[in-house]
């Protein structure tokens, strides 16, 4: 099943970050960010923190993907580094995952298209997206 998937949240105030990351150290990565990249790249009144994708190119499918995120949010030694920023937030235990099967795009595109359409709005990338 391919997809896209949006991480996102209900409040919109300045977050408090962890000095250290809850994510997985894959393949001998430290997934900590210092505070001032995260401070930086927050988006002011912005529900939507990430958009991912999985399917087309990259084969993945669209749960698995899902799963293995929150995996390396837990920790766990896993290969999913996409979207790392957020687990630096203290309140990442309330964010919200929302989903959307793809059949006939390259996930790619549709992910893209959503990020393109952010930036439009807000001026820069959601927060844990560090490609465009």
């Amino acid at each position: 099943v391919m997809g896209i998937y949006i991480v996102y949240q209900e409040s919109i105030s300045f977050p408090e970050f962890l000095d250290k990351s809850t994510g997985g150290w894959f393949k001998g990565k430290n997934p900590n960010l210092d505070k001032e990249i995260l401070n930086n790249r927050w988006v002011e009144k912005a529900h939507v923190l990430y958009i991912g994708k999985a399917g087309g190119n990259n084969k993945s499918n669209l749960y698995k993907r899902i799963n293995l995120f929150i995996k390396f949010g837990n920790g766990k030694n896993v290969a999913k580094r996409g979207g790392r920023a957020i687990w630096h937030l203290k309140d990442q235990g309330e964010l919200l995952i929302a989903w959307k099967e793809i059949i006939d795009n390259e996930p790619r595109e549709e992910e893209k298209g959503l990020i393109d359409k952010f930036v439009e709005k807000c001026n820069k990338k959601p927060f844990a997206n560090f490609k465009r």
